[in-house]
């Protein structure tokens, strides 16, 4: 309901950065949703959900955070480093600022949903909850070498992010059955994977 009316989400999480960055940017070429927009762009469209790594505090800081190392920049010159400098990757702002930049950008109304991704061990699981709608569901995972395995954690993260999304689409009806049918051909394995589906739908309809 919430995406139905339009509102933006801000995903806050640390242990999850990776996870929750990989799941919300996978969903534009998926389902024909924006992009993560670039902050220092005003043609970008706002994303529903956008990444927030609370405690870090510029763009820089959140990089760093995000990858646990300096960024690696293509400064190659003209034409590239345009697209994959230092600049251009620091316009992805997703510090605390990023709250700020969203309001400013879409309005405070709509940009008041945040839903946080968190590690609760002492808990036994993966805790999602969406605080301003008294929303919080805990993910129980009774195998302890899965719990206390940061790589095992971040997949099942993964996984149920990864159905959270496809449900949601589904109720939006961009997909049918196990075909993408919003999908944005943006790469060359999305332009091959839209050609044989559109040959597959059409089969159907034979």
């Amino acid at each position: 309901q919430m995406y139905k009316d339009g509102e933006h989400f801000l995903y806050e999480t640390d242990y999850f950065s990776v996870t929750v960055m990989t799941d919300t940017t996978e969903r534009a070429p998926t389902f024909s949703i924006p992009p993560y927009e670039n902050f220092d762009s005003t043609l970008d469209l706002p994303t529903p959900a956008y990444l927030h790594l609370p405690g870090v505090s510029g763009a820089a800081e959140g990089w760093n955070r995000l990858l646990r190392r300096e960024p690696r920049t293509l400064e190659w010159g003209e034409g590239v480093s345009e697209r994959a400098g230092r600049a251009k990757l620091l316009g992805y702002d997703f510090s605390d600022l990023v709250v700020e930049k969203r309001q400013a950008r879409i309005g405070a109304e709509k940009t008041k949903c945040k839903a946080v991704v968190s590690y609760e061990p002492q808990q036994g699981g993966i805790l999602f909850a969406i605080p301003h709608a008294n929303i919080s569901v805990l993910v129980s995972i009774p195998n302890q070498s899965i719990l206390y395995d940061k790589l095992l954690v971040n997949i099942v993260a993964k996984c149920l992010l990864n159905a959270h999304s496809t449900a949601v689409m589904g109720i939006f009806g961009r997909y049918e059955g196990n075909v993408m049918t919003y999908a944005r051909s943006s790469n060359n394995k999305l332009i091959d994977r839209s050609a044989r589906y559109i040959k597959l739908l059409l089969e159907r309809q034979i």
